[in-house]
C-alpha cells in the first residue's frame, strides 16, 4: 500500500513539473542520405539501380515511374523493395540516360 502511494505522488509530481517545464519535443531523426548504385543486368539495355531506402512500387502509373519514363530513351521501368530497373532504347546514349535517371531518383525519393 505504501509503495502504491509513493508511485502516485511521483506521477503527480512529474506531471506538475512537466507543466512548468515541458520536456523537449522529439525532433524527427534526420533521414540518411540516399545512395543509388547502378548495377549491370543480363539485359545490356537494362540497368538495376540499388537504392538505400525502400522505394515501394515503381511503374508507369506512379509519379516516380512517370518521371523516369519521361526521360528520352527510357522505354520501361520497374521497381519494388530497394531497387529500380530502367530499360533504355537501343539507340539511346547510355551515359545520358543514366545521368538523367540518377537525377530523377535522387529528386523523387
Amino acid at each position: 500500500m505504501l509503495y502504491q502511494g509513493r508511485q502516485g505522488v511521483r506521477s503527480l509530481t512529474r506531471r506538475a513539473l512537466d507543466r512548468l517545464d515541458p520536456p523537449p519535443v522529439d525532433v524527427a531523426a534526420p533521414t540518411p542520405p540516399l545512395h543509388v548504385v547502378p548495377e549491370v543486368t543480363p539485359n545490356p539495355l537494362a540497368v538495376r539501380y540499388g537504392v538505400s531506402r525502400p522505394v515501394g512500387l515503381v511503374d508507369g502509373h506512379t509519379p516516380t515511374g512517370r518521371a523516369l519514363l519521361a526521360i528520352d530513351g527510357v522505354v520501361s521501368v520497374y521497381g519494388t523493395g530497394d531497387f529500380v530497373t530502367v530499360t533504355r532504347d537501343a539507340s539511346a546514349d547510355p551515359d545520358a540516360v543514366q545521368t538523367d535517371v540518377l537525377v530523377v531518383l535522387r529528386r523523387m525519393l
